[in-house]
């Protein structure tokens, strides 16, 4: 069947799917400007391997924890025709599908500013919850939660504001990633302006805790991600850090000195929380989907695979060692071989004062990790440890890249600093 792409009512292109979801034939390019950017190369085409690699992130990914217990309860094979049904509409850009020339309006469909049921979404958070209904009724499964990535069980919910509010069930050892993101963002809310991440907080859902957040996209605007912008700028390419600074960079116009900052201070922070998880797809931009500027970076988001929370024991050194992401192979494959790959400071105030704002957010992360009633007393020191010995070897990082690089050292940036906008007027 014959399909269009759209953003917002803007037909991008046509391509067909077959009875398995699957994009196959040929396409028709329409208004290919407006095309999510993975889509469309720097020579301005469009590949149907690329339509297909969007088409198939638009799913909930294979690897999403007990997925195989929620297609059980839909009764489905794949979860393909869930993000079909649900015309691939989103919450986190503007892109959407409809069959071709059945005259569907973004206005009557979208999940921004209309309501959606939540029954899907009990069993994409829980799949051992019971339906709301004996068997779903067909529009329940018009809902955000079709699309929604990563591995950890999620839902989407309408506060009583309106907001549109992201709901994280725990999926790690000892239930520890929802306050882990309780613990980046004490942390990020000391070395940063509140505008430059996403705030989470704990909730009860499921008789387990969660974790919640705000949409972090304002009208019209989209978020775009590394790994967009890496196919389309490297098909393929290694994602390196060059390679991935110079795609954010190209794409965004972007001052390549603000990028360089932005990115340290993310991994920076990553070393900090030893976050073993910050793929390609989990930092980005935002980009307005009708101007289609790049309007800035993206805030901060998905800090919860952080403090070794799938390390089965923390007893030697040994222990805290992990792979980070997403830069490949040397000088990255470690934690502080990949630190090094970023020396620009400015963005930090002096160093005294940082090594109290990060001795302080020690004592906030013990009694935040403290809450979790499964983290047993013996671990939470273990963790805390890790800490403690994170924190010295950035410290000494922090110093020694002033030394070597004293045009980029802590307090000394051309653009402003984490506690100003990009405009250069304070945030708070």
């Amino acid at each position: 069947m014959r399909y269009e792409l759209l953003n917002k009512d803007v037909v991008t292109l046509t391509f067909e799917l077959d009875a398995l979801c699957r994009v196959v034939g040929q396409l028709e390019p329409l208004d290919l400007a407006f095309a999510p950017p993975s889509v469309v190369g720097l020579d301005g085409t469009a590949r149907v391997d690329d339509v297909a690699a969007w088409w198939s992130r638009r799913s909930i990914p294979a690897t999403r924890l007990h997925l195989g217990r929620l297609l059980d309860a839909l009764g489905l094979d794949s979860a393909s025709p869930l993000a079909l049904h649900s015309l691939g509409l989103s919450l986190s850009d503007r892109y959407w599908v409809r069959p071709a020339g059945s005259g569907l309006a973004w206005a009557d469909v979208n999940f921004f500013d209309n309501d959606f049921d939540g029954a899907l979404g009990t069993l994409t958070l829980n799949p051992w919850a019971s339906p709301v209904a004996a068997d779903l009724a067909v529009t329940s499964l018009m809902s955000p939660d079709s699309t929604v990535g990563g591995d950890v069980p999620k839902r989407w919910v309408i506060d009583q504001d309106g907001r549109r509010i992201l709901v994280k069930a725990p999926s790690r050892r000892y239930d520890q990633d929802p306050y882990n993101e309780v613990v980046a963002c004490a942390l990020y809310r000391r070395l940063m302006a509140d505008a430059d991440y996403v705030t989470y907080w704990l909730v009860g859902d499921a008789d387990v805790t969660c974790c919640a957040c705000p949409n972090m996209l304002g009208e019209d605007e989209e978020l775009v991600s590394a790994a967009d912008l890496m196919r389309r700028h490297g098909r393929g390419g290694a994602p390196t850090y060059p390679n991935v600074l110079r795609a954010l960079e190209q794409d965004s116009g972007l001052p390549p000195r603000h990028l360089a900052q932005w990115l340290s201070r993310m991994f920076s922070c990553d070393f900090l929380l030893a976050n073993s998880d910050r793929h390609l797809g989990n930092f980005g931009l935002v980009r307005d989907c009708v101007t289609l500027e790049y309007r800035r970076v993206a805030p901060i988001f998905d800090s919860g695979c952080s403090l070794w929370c799938d390390t089965r024991r923390l007893e030697s050194p040994g222990d805290y060692r992990y792979h980070p992401r997403p830069f490949p192979g040397r000088p990255s494959q470690d934690p502080t071989s990949q630190l090094r790959l970023f020396s620009d400071y400015g963005w930090l105030d002096a160093v005294a004062s940082t090594t109290q704002d990060l001795a302080a957010w020690q004592d906030e992360a013990r009694d935040a990790l403290a809450l979790d009633p499964d983290l047993p007393a013996a671990r939470l020191d273990a963790i805390m440890r890790g800490v403690r010995d994170n924190v010295a070897a950035f410290l000494a990082h922090v110093e020694r890249s002033a030394r070597l690089c004293p045009a980029t050292a802590v307090g000394t940036g051309v653009v402003p600093s984490s506690r100003e906008g990009d405009d250069g007027t304070t945030r708070r």
